[in-house]
């Protein structure tokens, strides 16, 4: 998006697609996790300003495959801000959020220097805070404190540096590997909380505290790690950035905590324009063709089934295999297989 601002672009509701491909990557996937191009609505934009203007979670609500993840993913490029990732499962518990403390290897340590019959000052494990890994919440509020793992600069230069698990705009797609003195809290962040309707009721619950006050206490070393400790300022405030498929009901004092955006299934006409900006076929024919196999898509599946996700793969592979339209009808039924489709023995 090069010569607008993404101040500007979501303060406009006419430009749609961000879109930050280059020449040799010219067809999307449907499902692609690399952030290079989202087409927005209106709605988005407003949700994602107001989110940032009062500094709360923006709640994603949406059946798989709808776009959610994949307007996160672009929000990062866009913004130009560090990126993290969370995806929760069934018993993912709330502290894996904030930082984990390393008992196990501390005791190992502990075990290995009586054993040689002196403490070792290397292996460090008199003190906590070489044991504890800093999680992604840790490192949006506060990255400074999480290369250190919570210890004071001078104790920290004598235990290595944790990896910091974010990812960059410029290299969305590797790791970061920085040294602790290149960290500072002048980097704002997004950070995903994806699919947050698959763990248990307690889960969000635990994080309506630490979401409302951008704060978390570290229990072994009764230190406080909150957004806005060192040089931070509010323009620099993380946004968060929750996705749900509604597969189970979240708490209303969650939701409430919360700036809710429900992003619903897409009409043909939109299904056709998001695939000519994709996949850069602009004339009316495309559009037309577009359209056709959309009204096969609906015709197959029906309308609840209008995935974004799938769509973008059915017209990849009709284009892909350059099938005819008699095609059409077998290359959407393998593309958008359910169990549903399994013959049952007769």
């Amino acid at each position: 998006m090069p010569g607008i601002s993404s101040d500007a672009f979501l303060a406009d509701p006419t430009s749609a697609p961000a879109d930050f491909r280059g020449a040799d990557d010219l067809l999307p996937l449907g499902d692609r996790r690399d952030g290079l191009f989202y087409r927005y609505t209106p709605e988005i934009k407003l949700a994602v300003r107001v989110a940032l203007a009062v500094s709360r979670p923006l709640l994603l609500l949406g059946p798989s495959g709808c776009g959610k993840s994949s307007l996160v993913f672009n929000l990062a490029r866009l913004m130009r801000r560090r990126y993290y990732e969370f995806v929760v499962q069934a018993r993912t518990e709330a502290q894996e959020l904030f930082y984990r403390f390393d008992a196990i290897r501390r005791l190992g340590e502990a075990q290995a220097s009586a054993a040689a019959g002196a403490v070792s000052a290397a292996t460090n494990w008199r003190s906590c805070y070489p044991f504890i890994v800093p999680g992604p919440l840790w490192w949006v509020f506060d990255p400074a404190s999480a290369a250190r793992r919570g210890a004071s600069i001078q104790e920290a230069d004598s235990f290595p540096s944790p990896v910091d698990p974010g990812r960059w705009p410029d290299q969305f797609l590797e790791p970061l590997y920085r040294p602790a003195t290149a960290l500072t809290n002048h980097e704002p962040a997004v950070l995903l909380i994806d699919e947050i309707d698959k763990a248990e009721p307690d889960f969000p619950n635990n994080l309506l505290v630490p979401l409302g006050s951008q704060q978390f206490a570290v229990e072994e070393t009764g230190d406080v790690i909150s957004f806005g400790a060192g040089s931070a300022s509010p323009a620099t405030a993380p946004l968060i950035v929750i996705t749900s498929n509604r597969e189970r009901e979240l708490p209303n004092a969650f939701i409430r905590r919360c700036i809710v955006l429900e992003i619903k299934a897409p009409t043909k006409q939109e299904l056709a324009t998001l695939a000519r900006e994709a996949f850069r076929q602009f004339d009316d024919s495309a559009n037309d063709r577009f359209i056709a196999i959309a009204d096969k898509l609906i015709g197959l599946r029906g309308e609840e089934r209008l995935s974004t996700a799938e769509f973008l793969d059915v017209v990849r592979a009709i284009d892909a295999l350059k099938a005819d339209e008699t095609d059409w009808g077998q290359i959407i039924l393998r593309t958008t297989w359910t169990v549903a489709d399994t013959i049952e023995p007769q």
